[in-house]
């Protein structure tokens, strides 16, 4: 049973997804609003062919009413081309562009002769001149200039006949959406995001060409607010990095039900300079953590983390060289999802027995070994604690190219092509029914009006122990499922 208040932080979720991806969420004056992003009703699906056979049919009629076009124009009908619109230079983006890679590799080896064409993917950085060499800064999102780049690099592609796995990063991917959505000529283009969640602003979810493939921010909420109760906690504390709390405020109406603001983390990329204000902000939060314990119990208060991790590794050592600041060892700890699996926690002494004497759980959506296609399973190792998402990126390339030659064959708009693919349990031009059954990591049933999971993955706790003298991740409690 999911506790009656876990639909209030939700706004929780939102506000830290909001401030962590978008910076300052003025929308450029080209974008579209969410409400011209309305669509109206699915118009129904055209009958799909039954058989290879038909199928081979229609794309040799296809290829016959072809002749005489260009060199140019026959390629991009004879291939199907998906471009990776990478807006990190994060190490966490190898998995997942390795994913990718080997989904091409699988689609293009089992290309049925006749029926199938060729997949080609290739990256484009949307990053530009625009974020710092160190990657700390991103670009602004407010800049017209950086608006039009991108704005160029989507045109470009779009009219060289690619559709995107889109950027799982929240606030490249509102600017991706938004420009697709608002410049002519692109509206049909096709967005698969594998890691996006945000629910911050309705056009993520409204009824267009954009698919997500991870749960959204409101079931994290959901089920963190269910590790909350479990543990008896309902005094929270929030922390995270500077640079976000300075940047959006928190929701006025959540004020009475958890200490705000939150304090701010200051991460590596600020210099040794910055240790002062993190032995400020740190003895502020202990100094919080004192009063609440005095007038609520330790057992009643917690501590949500929200710092990037290597925030948070800073955090840990700031707060071991300050022994001081002992009221934090006091109360339990929660983290939010990017931190959970994190190799860069655990390989960091400090940082891990720190997370291990305070209990720290972190909920995050997992996916059952017996659901992972045997040969995707090396995948793990890369980019551990974004795992789930290189298995998303995986079939978020099955899915796009499925879809594109779904509709192709079936004569399909786009966005009934993907879900006739995702929705459906067979279809014979798909590959991620022909060799998957169900995609790397189980079944995507996608809601047609919001282009989001109508079914939750489960979630479950993991916290950070002692194991053969080595820390590591282990699960503390058992699956479930609040929506």
């Amino acid at each position: 049973m999911c506790p009656p208040d876990a639909i209030a932080f939700t706004n929780v979720i939102n506000w830290l997804t909001y401030s962590t991806t978008v910076r300052r969420y003025d929308l450029h004056p080209g974008y579209a609003t969410s409400e011209a992003l309305a669509r109206g009703p699915k118009a129904a699906p055209a009958p799909h062919a039954t058989g290879k056979l038909l199928i081979a049919a229609a794309l040799a009629v296809a290829a016959l009413a072809a002749v005489g076009m260009s060199e140019a124009a026959l390629a991009q009908t004879s291939e199907i081309k998906i471009g990776i619109l990478s807006a990190s230079c994060d190490t966490l983006e190898a998995g997942p562009i390795e994913a990718m890679n080997l989904a091409k590799d699988a689609w293009n080896a089992d290309a049925i002769p006749g029926i199938d064409t060729e997949l080609k993917l290739k990256v484009i950085d949307i990053r530009g001149n625009f974020s710092s060499p160190d990657c700390f800064s991103s670009p602004d999102y407010t800049d017209p200039d950086y608006y039009a780049f991108v704005t160029g690099l989507i045109s470009d592609a779009v009219q060289d006949g690619y559709h995107f796995v889109a950027p799982s990063d929240d606030r490249a991917l509102l600017l991706v959406h938004q420009i697709v959505s608002a410049t002519p000529g692109l509206s049909n283009t096709l967005l698969v995001s594998p890691a996006s969640q945000g629910t911050f602003d309705p056009s993520l979810y409204a009824d267009d060409n954009l698919f997500r493939l991870a749960p959204n921010a409101t079931t994290q909420a959901l089920n963190l607010v269910e590790q909350f109760h479990r543990q008896g906690v309902d005094k929270l504390v929030i922390i995270t990095n500077a640079e976000f709390v300075a940047l959006a405020d928190f929701p006025d109406d959540l004020h009475e039900h958890y200490v705000l603001p939150p304090f701010p983390v200051y991460g590596p990329a600020y210099g040794p300079e910055y240790t002062d204000q993190n032995v400020q902000s740190l003895t502020e939060l202990n100094d919080k953590l004192v009063g609440l314990i005095d007038q609520y119990g330790e057992d009643r208060v917690g501590v949500l983390a929200a710092p990037t991790q290597d925030a948070f590794v800073t955090m840990a050592n700031v707060l071991a060289d300050n022994s001081q600041l002992d009221a934090v060892y006091d109360v339990r700890w929660f983290g939010y999802n990017h931190l959970g699996h994190s190799f860069v926690i655990i390989g960091d002494p400090v940082a891990a027995a720190f997370a291990d004497a305070v209990d720290m759980n972190v909920v995050e959506y997992i996916v059952s070994p017996n659901e992972i296609n045997a040969p995707l399973a090396h995948l793990q190792a890369f980019s551990p604690g974004f795992r789930n998402y290189n298995f998303a990126s995986y079939d978020a390339v099955h899915l796009l190219a499925d879809a594109i030659a779904v509709s192709r064959s079936d004569n399909l708009p786009l966005k009934d092509a993907v879900l006739e693919v995702a929705n459906n349990d067979r279809h014979p031009v798909s590959h991620m029914d022909r060799i998957l059954g169900v995609g790397a990591i189980g079944d995507y049933m996608l809601n047609p009006a919001t282009g989001d999971l109508v079914e939750s993955r489960q979630y479950v706790t993991y916290e950070v122990v002692q194991s053969g003298g080595v820390y590591v991740w282990e699960e503390v409690a058992p699956p479930s499922v609040c929506r």
